[in-house]
């Protein structure tokens, strides 16, 4: 992901709250951004590919299909840290 976007999600809303690598990398999952949303009445929120976070579990952390789903399913989709809690999109194509 380049900088702009980065810069873009912080400006429209400072408190969102990007995905850390398991390494402390904080730029671990950038690649796996692939939008910003709105709610009504509620800030801004970055958007997470649910294949490409999984795809980056099983390559930067050389995980297994089944260890990577299970670590996204407890540790990333399964915490909710307020309201700059990142969303994850299920990419269509997978059905």
């Amino acid at each position: 992901m380049n900088e702009r976007i980065r810069e873009r999600i912080i400006e429209l809303n400072p408190e969102a709250l990007f995905m850390d690598g398991i390494d402390g990398d904080k730029f671990a999952f950038d690649d796996a951004i692939v939008g910003i949303a709105s709610r009504c009445a509620m800030s801004h929120i970055i958007v997470y590919s649910e294949s490409k976070v999984l795809d980056i579990l099983m390559n930067k952390y050389d995980m297994t299909d089944l260890e990577a789903i299970e670590w996204y399913d407890y540790n990333m989709m399964g915490s909710y840290v307020g309201e700059g809690t990142p969303l994850f999109l299920n990419d269509i194509e997978e059905y």
